[in-house]
């Protein structure tokens, strides 16, 4: 039925071939993904949607943070904003950078 949720076997070769620009380890019984490259951590802002590490206790957890993150590095710095102001509400007459 539509909108029910399907749950896939998940592994860790499976999420570094659909995500091959993250490096994807465990470790201390953890799950990371660490972005190849280099960037920037932005903390405040749309911009810290974006994330460039992520920590997950399974893979499965870690497959879908992916995922949220796949889908936002995919808009616009204007479709992130909006994102970001429904999350996070700014202060009237604030711009957040």
């Amino acid at each position: 039925m539509a909108g029910d949720l399907v749950i896939l076997p998940m592994d860790a070769e499976t999420l570094r071939a659909t995500f091959p620009h993250w490096k994807v380890f465990d470790a201390d019984g953890w799950w990371f993904a660490l972005r190849q490259g280099n960037y920037l951590e932005v903390y405040a802002g749309p911009r810290s949607l974006v994330r460039h590490t992520l920590r997950a206790s399974s893979v499965a957890l870690l497959a879908e943070m992916l995922a949220v993150q796949d889908f936002l590095d995919s808009l616009s710095e204007a479709e992130l904003d909006q994102i970001y102001r429904r999350a996070v509400p700014v202060p009237a007459g604030t711009k957040a950078s």
